[in-house]
């Protein structure tokens, strides 16, 4: 298959409107809510999971097999693949239209993580996003903890190019700065 196709069915799968299609009156866990995706919700959330990381896979492969690109650099894969990462965060964070929540693209960010980065990243790295979106109570703290585990542990994990965790950390961010520029709740406890 050609690099090109990689890229197109990635690209399909990343911005796919999966969430649009969330079952009636039903609304995404929170933190205030207490309560995780039931029903359609969760096999959505499953789907969701699943095709983030088919889709990292295949945009890896496809920007891999890349001829050659029109700037010669070691870094032009890794920002191709940072600027597609933050694009469909985005897109993920603003299907959701009922609720102002950023939960929905936490999923997708786990399941594209998986695919595109080390394993040791990964598993160093969460712990980060996880604490941080519990102290803060928050979804958009989980992407800037993220962010930083992914930037802080891709320094020093050999295993892993450093450039592709520095861009992709720096790509979590996108969700996050722009809602607050679309004026959306980032997921903090209401009053």
């Amino acid at each position: 298959m050609s690099p090109i196709l990689y890229i197109i069915v990635a690209a399909v799968l990343w911005l796919f409107p999966l969430w649009s299609f969330h079952g009636p009156k039903a609304r995404l866990g929170g933190f205030d809510q207490r309560a995780w995706p039931t029903g359609r919700n969760l096999l959505f959330t499953v789907i969701d999971l699943v095709r983030a990381s088919f889709g990292g896979w295949l945009l890896v492969r496809g920007l891999a097999g890349m001829p050659s690109w029109p700037i010669n650099s070691v870094w032009m894969a890794e920002a191709w693949l940072a600027l597609a990462l933050g694009i469909a965060l985005t897109a993920q964070a603003f299907y959701w239209q009922t609720e102002d929540y950023l939960q929905a693209p936490v999923v997708f960010l786990i399941g594209a993580l998986s695919a595109i980065v080390h394993p040791t990243v990964l598993l160093l790295g969460m712990p980060l996003a996880i604490g941080a979106a519990l102290a803060l109570r928050a979804w958009s703290a989980c992407f800037v903890g993220a962010s930083f585990g992914l930037i802080g542990v891709g320094l020093v994990v050999t295993e892993q190019d450093w450039r592709r965790t520095a861009l992709l950390g720096a790509a979590v961010n996108m969700p996050v700065l722009i809602s607050m520029l679309a004026g959306r709740h980032l997921g903090g406890a209401r009053k």
